[in-house]
């Protein structure tokens, strides 16, 4: 009947949810919001590890910095660029929303990253890292720009012990021959070490000193 067709309009309207107000809707709903959903609550954080400072700083930096390149691709760039500063970055004057690196102005999603790493840090670091974190907390426009520096040269001790022990290596002029069966292991391992120096140093390994140290464990 005519009165039944026009109930089903109704509740089909009722049940439907409009397409043009939208009140109250989550960043999350908001277009390019998704993209804007804080990282301590996206997918994978829980699982990232706390760093305490140390020996495990290589290993921690991969994970954590792998992850926020999945999230955010800028991050990679943005992280590289404070670990290359010969200064710790500025608070930039109040009511700035906006930090310079390296004499660049951040654009507003760079800016964001940065807020995001700080809430990062705040939550996956502890003992001595935590605390460098911690005494950051009012400065609110530079504090994750400023966090990763400081962390940073404060794992640079274990970093520059790491770089000296395998310079050693590579230059030893007492490389002994490996077995044939072994040889593959032998050659990867030293390829691995290769990497990590030059992701240590930001400087590749010495092409005649790699040349010798192959030569040498050949049998």
């Amino acid at each position: 009947s005519l009165v039944g067709s026009e109930m089903c309009i109704r509740d089909r309207s009722v049940g439907t949810p409009s397409a043009s107000p939208q009140h109250g809707l989550d960043p999350s709903a908001q277009p390019g919001g998704a993209n804007n959903m804080h990282l301590t609550h996206r997918k994978g954080f829980e699982g990232l590890k706390e760093y305490g400072g140390g020996a495990q700083w290589q290993d921690w930096r991969f994970t954590t910095v792998d992850w926020l390149r999945q999230e955010r691709p800028e991050f990679e760039n943005l992280l590289k660029t404070i670990e290359r500063l010969k200064e710790e970055p500025e608070e930039p004057a109040a009511g700035e929303a906006l930090m310079k690196l390296d004499g660049e102005q951040l654009t507003e999603d760079q800016q964001w990253c940065l807020s995001e790493l700080y809430h990062l840090l705040s939550r996956k670091t502890k003992d001595g890292p935590k605390m460098i974190v911690r005494n950051l907390e009012s400065l609110a426009v530079s504090r994750g720009a400023r966090a990763w520096y400081r962390i940073v040269r404060e794992a640079e001790g274990q970093i520059e012990a790491r770089a000296a022990e395998l310079t050693e290596k590579l230059h030893d002029a007492k490389r002994k021959p490996v077995l044939a069966k072994d040889l593959a292991m032998t050659i990867e391992q030293f390829e691995s070490e290769l990497r990590e120096f030059e992701a240590i140093t930001g400087r590749p390994p010495d092409e005649h000193a790699k040349a010798l140290a192959l030569k040498r464990m050949l049998p």
